[in-house]
């Protein structure tokens, strides 16, 4: 028993498993934060399209192999076939509007992943008739490498084990379906075929879950800040960037905020550091406790944190601001308030196309509430004094 708790832990370690929480991640999404579904999503889609339009070249060259080899009656249904095939590749490579979903992404993957095996179904489905020989007979084998290529390529993506599972058998399925319907091989002959799909679905399934448990790793490290538990800057630079690119293709409202802790060095040099890091963070915990769902909290500084607010017109950054200063902005441990310096900006009150320049202007804002004597809110031309 002994030995098998060491083996487990030696498997564990390997994998970055130390908890019972991190094992279940393996199995199933349904307990994944929103951040590492939508950065999986978005890797899917993104290596999709690269192999995509790999693809996109690749299988339109073919067709020349395919017109030495086969008859002209059988290039023509061939043609056709890879014709069709390709432009789904192709559809699939090209640079569009995507849902960033964890959803949209499977079904992104199913439809290139079956693309291959479809295709070698169909090439099978029109040669049914007049069985190939010699170096046609080869072609065909080396058609019936497609549905193999495409349980391979599962390994390429952070998948779960629910994940692998729901793709790898219908592919195995199409691989050995491919070659009985076509009447070239007996099962018996066929078990090299079946040893082979389940050592790959086997590699697969390692491949597959190392990489998302990796992912997930060292995505929750390096785009949440570790003291705060906020989006580092990094992180919040890319969710400004992308939610701004959003708000522009839809015209929609976008603001942001940048809280900035007043008062610190004094309250270092009165206290001590333990004292900061208390109001830094209670001021995290009360400015998230603030924000709505699809809002996000960013720490941009040491003591200056930015607020993400899509879908917000400035009425709705004054609603915003009202409630989290209802709560406070953060205080020390004696009980003692602390104050913030706040500026807003909002793309289409401010009229602002380019997110450097929204950062720009809440910066200035930030300033401007600093000099006017902090615990201020400067926002759209106009002052507020924080309440």
């Amino acid at each position: 028993m002994k030995q098998m708790d060491k083996f487990l832990q030696h498997l564990g370690s390997n994998y970055r498993i130390y908890t019972p929480e991190q094992f279940s991640d393996l199995f199933s999404s349904s307990k994944h934060p929103a951040y590492i579904n939508e950065h999986r999503a978005i890797i899917t889609i993104e290596r999709v399209r690269f192999f995509a339009a790999l693809f996109a070249v690749l299988m339109p060259l073919w067709l020349v192999i395919d017109f030495v080899v086969f008859p002209a009656k059988i290039f023509e249904s061939i043609a056709l076939i890879r014709g069709a095939s390709t432009m789904l590749f192709v559809y699939l490579a090209l640079p569009r509007k995507t849902d960033n979903s964890l959803p949209a992404s499977r079904l992104t993957l199913a439809i290139f992943l079956f693309n291959l095996p479809v295709t070698f179904i169909s090439t099978v489905y029109f040669m049914a008739g007049t069985p190939p020989e010699g170096s046609s007979l080869l072609l065909i084998h080396i058609y019936a490498l497609l549905p193999y290529m495409s349980v391979a390529g599962l390994g390429v993506f952070p998948l779960t084990v629910f994940e692998t599972l729901a793709f790898s058998v219908p592919l195995s399925i199409v691989a050995i379906g491919g070659w009985s319907y076509f009447h070239m091989e007996s099962l018996l002959d066929l078990i090299p075929s079946i040893w082979l799909l389940l050592l790959l679905v086997g590699l697969v399934f390692f491949s597959a879950t190392i990489q998302l448990q990796y992912m997930i790793s060292l995505v929750s490290r390096t785009s949440f800040d570790p003291v705060t538990g906020a989006l580092s800057r990094r992180s919040g630079i890319d969710a400004l960037v992308r939610e701004f690119q959003v708000a522009m293709m839809h015209n929609d409202n976008f603001a942001i905020a940048l809280i900035d802790l007043d008062n610190v060095e004094s309250i270092i040099s009165k206290y001590d550091y333990s004292a900061y890091d208390h109001a830094l963070l209670e001021a995290a915990k009360m400015l998230q406790e603030g924000l709505r769902h699809n809002d996000k909290l960013v720490r941009w500084g040491e003591k200056v944190f930015l607020l993400i607010l899509p879908n917000t017109d400035s009425k709705g950054v004054r609603i915003t601001l009202d409630r989290i200063h209802k709560k406070g902005i953060s205080s020390l441990p004696n009980g003692e308030p602390v104050t913030a310096s706040i500026g807003v900006a909002e793309r289409m009150t401010d009229q602002i196309g380019d997110w450097n320049e929204l950062v720009d202007l809440v910066d200035k804002r930030r300033d401007e509430a600093k000099l006017a004597g902090k615990d201020q809110v400067v926002s759209f031309n106009e002052k507020s004094v924080a309440s």
